[in-house]
């Protein structure tokens, strides 16, 4: 085999653990993301975190000032103006957006709906 050979098999390896990555339910799913317990929310915002206890975030649900979706980030706004990223998978997208209104009812929500920053205030 060539070396261009080993590169094409490396790239399609790398490319099919991307999709499995990116794409399941496993590494998408809304209730693993953000994790409920009781005053708190374990927070996930990569699928590394999924597989190991890195990057694991814990915040006390009285803290969130603001939640905001734009296509398919959500990010997550504490009053110590610290701010939390996720970005899911298109079809996880809502799941994820419905649990955070469910987690944090007393926080502001925000929608952008366009990329060009039309913004849509749901609940002051």
């Amino acid at each position: 085999m060539s070396e261009s050979s080993y590169f094409l098999i490396i790239w399609l390896l790398f490319l099919s653990i991307h999709m499995i990555v990116t794409r399941s339910r496993y590494f998408n799913d809304p209730n693993k993301i953000l994790e409920d317990n009781d005053d708190k929310v374990t927070l996930r915002t990569s699928a590394i975190s999924m597989l190991m206890k890195s990057r694991v975030i814990s915040l006390e649900k009285v803290k969130i000032a603001k939640i905001q979706r734009a296509k398919n980030t959500i990010s997550i706004f504490t009053h110590d103006n610290n701010v939390f990223d996720i970005w899911v998978v298109g079809k996880f997208t809502e799941l994820t957006w419905q649990r955070a209104q469910l987690l944090f009812p007393e926080a502001k929500v925000v929608v952008i709906e366009h990329a060009h920053g039309s913004i849509s205030n749901k609940r002051s």
